[in-house]
């Protein structure tokens, strides 16, 4: 019984942990896009929402929130795409979050059944 628990939670933290790179993944990606690769460029998420004045770990934080918030398609709206660049990656981030939500999901209802019986 006790094996079935240790592999109940390594299991648990293996999605958490996806999940987490995951958004990670997007929120670098999603910085990267609104500072860097459309330089020049004002009308931009980064410098709408004054990123450009915020300390390092303030951008990362909030590019972190804001990627989880378009993983989950919930989308606050306290922060929101300005270029249309912007505008197609969140719609392809929201795509990809529908997927990964529904993996994520899916494996939990799996573990639950397997394991909490």
């Amino acid at each position: 019984m006790r094996q079935y628990h240790n592999l109940f939670i390594y299991k648990m933290i293996r999605l958490v942990l996806m999940l987490s790179l995951c958004t990670l993944f997007l929120g670098c990606i999603w910085f990267f896009i609104s500072s860097q690769l459309q330089e020049g460029k004002t009308d931009t998420w980064y410098y709408f929402f004054k990123f450009d004045e915020k300390e390092i770990y303030e951008q990362l934080i909030t590019s972190l929130y804001f990627a989880l918030t378009m993983l989950s398609t919930v989308g606050y709206g306290d922060y929101f795409p300005i270029s249309d660049l912007e505008m197609v990656m969140a719609v392809v981030c929201m795509m990809i979050g529908v997927g990964v939500f529904s993996i994520v999901m899916n494996q939990v209802g799996q573990i639950i059944e397997k394991y909490a019986v």
